[in-house]
């Protein structure tokens, strides 16, 4: 009976070890929780860089390490940018809203071509979409889109004077959306 109760107990032993083992020293398992992140719900997961960002997974691409801040605008190429059919557009807008004033400053601002960063804008479709989701009227919107070209890019200090936003803001989102829409970051293999 002795040696049944040792031989039980070490093999009681060596179960419940494997047991612990097998559930609770899993260094490579995370709980989830249930929660569903749109950003990992594609086919090839996620895939996380050194400094813990996460990237949807996509075939054949490994993600490098991303820009952790924004570049400033002394970074980025400068270009001069002819501006009329904005112009027409914005004397109707703050005359509409009353802003006679950011119409003026708009005005001495691009006499001699608006100068801007070439990588900062969005597109027509892109200001569609934000517009739309931000609630302005379909009357809004369709002056927008039969007035400018789809190939048009509105760059920061457009949007900052149409929609009477910092500038800072304005390039702020430009950033964000051309650093979405691009492939930086990416590395195929």
């Amino acid at each position: 009976p002795l040696f049944v109760l040792l031989l039980s107990s070490t093999m009681l032993a060596l179960h419940s070890r494997k047991v612990f083992q097998a559930h609770v020293l899993r260094p490579a398992s995370r709980a989830v929780w249930n929660v569903s992140l749109p950003v990992l719900s594609g086919p090839g997961g996620s895939h996380t860089t050194k400094y813990n960002i996460v990237r949807p997974g996509k075939d054949n691409v490994e993600w490098d390490d991303f820009l952790l801040a924004l570049p400033e605008k002394e970074h980025l190429a400068s270009m001069s940018k002819e501006v009329p059919l904005f112009i027409r557009y914005l004397k109707v807008v703050t005359d509409k809203e009353g802003r006679p004033e950011a119409f003026t400053a708009f005005i001495n601002r691009a006499k001699s071509g608006l100068v801007v960063e070439s990588d900062v804008f969005i597109t027509s479709e892109e200001l569609l979409s934000v517009m739309w989701k931000n609630g302005y009227s379909d009357s809004e919107r369709n002056a927008i889109q039969f007035t400018f070209p789809a190939d048009y890019k509105f760059h920061y200090p457009e949007l900052s004077v149409l929609f009477d936003i910092p500038e800072e803001e304005t390039y702020k989102f430009c950033m964000r959306t051309r650093m979405e829409k691009s492939h930086i970051g990416e590395l195929d293999f």
